[in-house]
């Protein structure tokens, strides 16, 4: 009985571990979309193409939660190194050259405002969910992650609808919603 408390600091290490380097990761990636989303603000044959061409980023984003999707429920593509780099690079850039629209439609102040703003915000969810006292990741993922899949596609779509005044995305938009309160539903029907 003496080795479980070892045992138990060890995951706990390791935990540690692995959400330092997620952590660090995340502030490189923050940095390295910064970066790409200043130069499709500030260039302006760059801005001009994610003005006039939004469908491009649209096809790219949808891409992109394709990709996540897989990602995820393949466990092939994760736990081979080479292919879990380049699907998150992938992944990455489909976001980032999704977004480029919206960045390119913001004022200069406040897109950098904005982004300072979600920052912080992200900051602050990461330093919350540091402390709780339970491992997330153990409990219902699936549904959940389909369901935060269609949250950051509904949020996608009518920030595109609402800067971009693009006709259609405000119908996506709803689909994705009614999906992640069916996927919310469905996980909570199934925890009782």
């Amino acid at each position: 009985m003496a080795d479980i408390p070892e045992k138990s600091s060890y995951y706990k290490k390791e935990r540690r571990k692995f959400a330092l380097i997620t952590y660090l990761l995340t502030a490189i990636f923050l940095i390295m979309a910064l970066l790409q989303w200043a130069t499709f603000r500030f260039i302006n044959f760059l801005r001009e193409f994610f003005t006039s061409y939004h469908w491009v980023s649209c096809l790219i984003f949808g891409i992109g939660l394709i990709l996540l999707v897989l990602f995820i429920f393949f466990e092939v593509l994760r736990f081979n190194k080479m292919v879990n780099w380049l699907f998150a690079v992938l992944i990455f850039e489909c976001i980032v050259l999704g977004i480029a629209p919206l960045v390119a439609r913001h004022y200069k102040y406040q897109f950098l405002f904005s982004f300072l703003i979600w920052t912080v915000a992200l900051a602050l969810f990461i330093l919350c969910g540091s402390f709780l006292p339970l491992d997330l990741t153990l409990d219902v993922v699936v549904l959940f992650v389909l369901a935060v899949v269609s949250i950051i596609g509904a949020i996608y779509f009518v920030m595109l609808y609402i800067v971009a005044n693009v006709a259609y995305s405000f119908i996506i938009a709803r689909c994705f919603i009614v999906i992640s309160i069916l996927m919310v539903s469905t996980k909570s029907y199934i925890l009782n």
